[in-house]
């Protein structure tokens, strides 16, 4: 336990020296802007996934969340960020440090570990994402309805899977991208009352679907 910690540690501290490194915005169109955050919100996706897990001891479906950022979504952010190389060296770092993270850690000290990750993701997006466009309310909404379009693709994965560790691996991160749609949610604070309470009782309604096995819609 103490190896495992000490890397986790060193990683964290990595990451701290990187966060120096400065970002500037590439051009890239509005949808274009809407298609990296979703790749960079499926990420987050995962992690909340994976930390999901590690309260509940799930260590090979934790381990399979922490990899797949890395495995699979890492190389077509990186194209996209071609030409901003000490963000995407950031990213890839930080990636392999993620899949490296053990999963018999506290969840406290998961914690810690990923804020370094959440960081780095944030950044990411900045590359490439102007701020007053991500603090925008239309693009949050935008973002979140593409998490809960990838959230029911992910749980019709799950229902068509016969392998029984992956249906519960699609299903956690279909819980996963409403999470973070959750999260986004709450950080809008301009939306009409009867928007804001018809987006909240979907994002209820999704989660209790997904814990159902009910079809969502």
């Amino acid at each position: 336990m103490r190896t495992s910690y000490h890397v986790a540690i060193m990683g964290s501290f990595a990451i701290m020296m990187l966060t120096s490194m400065g970002a500037a915005n590439a051009e890239l169109s509005y949808d274009g802007q809407l298609e990296f955050a979703n790749s960079i919100e499926e990420i987050n996706g995962h992690i909340l996934a994976a930390k999901k897990n590690i309260e509940l001891g799930n260590s090979e479906q934790a381990a399979l969340h922490l990899s797949h950022p890395i495995d699979v979504l890492y190389e077509d952010i990186s194209t996209q960020l071609n030409t901003n190389s000490k963000i995407n060296e950031k990213l890839e770092f930080s990636l392999n440090i993620l899949k490296n993270t053990k999963t018999d850690v506290t969840t406290n000290f998961f914690d810690k570990q990923a804020t370094g990750i959440f960081n780095v993701l944030d950044e990411t997006k900045l590359a490439l994402i102007p701020t007053n466009t991500l603090h925008d309310s239309v693009f949050k909404l935008n973002t979140i309805s593409n998490l809960l379009e990838m959230s029911k693709v992910t749980y019709d994965l799950g229902l068509q899977s016969n392998d029984e560790l992956m249906k519960q691996v699609h299903f956690d991160d279909s819980c996963a991208f409403v999470w973070r749609a959750q999260e986004i949610f709450d950080s809008i604070d301009d939306m009409e009352l009867d928007h804001k309470y018809k987006l909240e009782l979907k994002l209820t309604k999704t989660l209790q679907s997904i814990s159902n096995n009910l079809p969502l819609v």
